[in-house]
């Protein structure tokens, strides 16, 4: 198995972000723009 290479940038730092079935990933205050980004983009593909 491949780990995406967005998710890979924020998925061991949770406290970065939380998660809201049928919303995604949702970033806390504490991640950096770089994380906050790579969210966006793989809420946008992911179901």
């Amino acid at each position: 198995m491949k780990i995406d290479k967005n998710l890979r940038i924020f998925i061991t730092h949770v406290e970065w972000w939380e998660f809201e079935v049928g919303v995604g990933y949702i970033p806390t205050k504490e991640a950096p723009p770089e994380a906050v980004e790579a969210m966006k983009r793989y809420n946008e593909y992911s179901d």
